[in-house]
């Protein structure tokens, strides 16, 4: 099992980033990965995901305030579901592609709110 988790500080309130990262028609403008069905979403909390597509994962978006700031974590977690070479698999190839997707949409969507 693969688990892939980061955060960025925003400097903008939880309402107006999270208003931004859910609203999915955007997703293209930051986020990086793959389409994703949306499950316990809470309002200025986050939300959890499970991939449609792809390799199968799940994805937890959590929203907290950091004064007048934002901390958005982003974790991902998931396996090949492959026995004996999968866990290679990940570990080699998977790992390192999930930790790229993550680290860059944070990154996208932290750019975002830059002055």
């Amino acid at each position: 099992m693969t688990r892939i988790e980061h955060s960025v500080v925003i400097q903008a309130s939880v309402e107006e980033v999270f208003r931004y990262a859910a609203d999915y028609q955007r997703w293209q403008e930051w986020y990086v990965g793959v389409e994703t069905e949306i499950h316990d979403f809470e309002q200025n909390r986050g939300w959890t995901g499970i991939a449609t597509k792809g390799m199968p994962h799940r994805t937890a978006w959590m929203f907290e305030p950091v004064g007048s700031a934002t901390r958005f974590t982003h974790v991902v977690e998931g396996h090949v579901p492959v026995p004996l070479f999968g866990s290679l698999f990940d570990s080699l190839f998977l790992k390192p592609q999930w930790d790229r997707i993550v680290k860059t949409s944070l990154n996208n969507l932290g750019r975002h709110f830059r002055p």
